[in-house]
């Protein structure tokens, strides 16, 4: 212990005794570690699990052709096709789902009022919620009847209840999604996974989660803007019979359960696309993919975002080499007193342990500096036109990672300096000074 107190005490004199280079190498540290540290928040941010926590797996259905690469669009289909496949698979875990946004007000408000025209609406099946693993606060999830019929009910969130009628106990009340009228049976707890997985045109990054929920059929004649189409929902009229806005989502499945849901999935598909006389008819062979598949598969993360980490990485390195360099040239002009220290008993050890605690206490004020560097990076980028700004947020596990970044870079800064000062021979600085 005494020993500790007394390296740490030489360690604080070296650090008064040179303060320009103390200033330089905390400065060096701290823009590394605050550059490096913001884009590597960005990209955990961009390929964090949006369904971590689960004991199972999200899967979604693409309905490719044999020997075709994958393609996100090849996963949206039209609202017949995955209703026939859930349709013939009631004993999974399954839904088909399609989201958008679309004008929602309360039914009693008048017909031409402003509504809400970015409220996030999504149609599903009955087992959405198991599909999702959406919690209910209130009320009740509509059943397969329900989905059969095309009732009129659905099932909002916390926030949008209280936005739109002044309170979460609105069980009764009616409200109007696009021209439609729906009676609202049960709320549901606010759910925002990190990226909305399931939307498709490049809207995994917008604000505002599954707000609205109704019965898969029911979306018959509402108006829903995906992306950069407007599709009505049903069983697709003529006019929109090239609209596909829907996709197959599945929930902890096991071998079987996938191997005839593929099974399904590629009879349905045939079926649907089936040529005229003397045609030759497409083969399908649609697969599944998890949610982290399906993510990489859309591009996610961008790849402007990689390019940015490696060159974060690299200034990191950069920035870490330079404050090595400055350490060790200080460290090593310290070589008279070194001598003196270690001719009057000091051993290798005690230099070393010194010398590291002074790179240590250097790269933990770095660390400091850093973390409101790094907060005005954050606040810098979501002023940017970035489709990910959203995304970017201060989290304790963000401030974690700085402080075992800080560690790690002042070891990695320090022990080369402190091993060149420990190795010094004592009897020949002595002599030479």
């Amino acid at each position: 212990m005494a020993r500790g107190r007394y390296a740490w005490h030489l360690a604080w004199r070296g650090m008064r005794r040179h303060p320009r280079t103390s200033a330089m190498v905390v400065v060096v540290m701290a823009l590394g570690l605050a550059s490096c540290m913001s884009v590597l928040a960005v990209f955990h941010a961009l390929t964090a699990d949006p369904v971590a926590g689960r004991h199972g797996e999200t899967r979604t259905v693409m309905f490719r052709t044999k020997d075709e690469k994958p393609d996100p669009l090849r996963a949206v289909m039209q609202a017949s096709l995955v209703q026939q496949v859930v349709d013939r698979l009631q004993d999974q875990t399954l839904a088909a789902v399609a989201y958008g946004t679309t004008r929602v007000q309360p039914a009693t408000a008048p017909t031409d009022a402003a509504g809400d025209a970015e409220t996030a609406v999504m149609f599903a099946t009955s087992r959405i919620p198991a599909v999702f693993g959406i919690e209910l606060l209130r009320g009740q999830w509509w059943t397969a009847a329900d989905d059969h019929d095309g009732s009129p009910v659905a099932v909002i969130d916390v926030a949008t209840a209280q936005r739109l009628f002044g309170t979460d106990n609105v069980l009764g009340k009616s409200i109007r999604i696009d021209d439609k009228r729906f009676r609202i049976i049960g709320v549901h707890a606010n759910w925002a996974p990190a990226l909305k997985f399931y939307a498709q045109n490049r809207k995994q990054y917008a604000r505002g989660m599954a707000q609205v929920m109704a019965p898969f059929s029911a979306g018959d004649g509402v108006d829903m803007q995906m992306g950069q189409m407007s599709c009505p929902l049903g069983n697709m009229s003529d006019a929109w019979k090239q609209c596909s806005f829907s996709q197959l989502w599945a929930y902890d499945l096991d071998a079987t359960q996938r191997q005839r849901l593929l099974q399904t999935a590629t009879q349905v598909a045939q079926d649907f696309d089936k040529p005229p006389p003397g045609v030759t008819p497409v083969v399908y062979q649609p697969s599944l993919l998890t949610v982290r598949e399906w993510l990489v598969l859309q591009h996610t993360v961008p790849d402007s975002v990689r390019a940015y980490v490696w060159v974060a990485l690299a200034f990191l390195a950069l920035c870490l080499l330079n404050a090595a360099g400055v350490l060790a040239a200080r460290f090593l002009r310290r070589g008279a007193e070194l001598g003196v220290r270690r001719a009057l008993g000091a051993s290798r050890r005690d230099v070393f342990f010194q010398h590291l605690i002074e790179s240590g206490s250097l790269s933990a004020v770095a660390g400091a500096i850093a973390l409101p560097l790094m907060l005005g990076a954050f606040a810098l980028m979501r002023t940017q036109s970035i489709p990910y700004a959203a995304l970017i947020r201060f989290h304790p596990g963000t401030f974690i990672a700085l402080c075992a970044a800080t560690v790690l870079t002042g070891l990695a800064v320090g022990v080369y300096p402190a091993w060149r000062a420990a190795v010094v021979p004592p009897a020949l600085q002595v002599k030479q000074n």
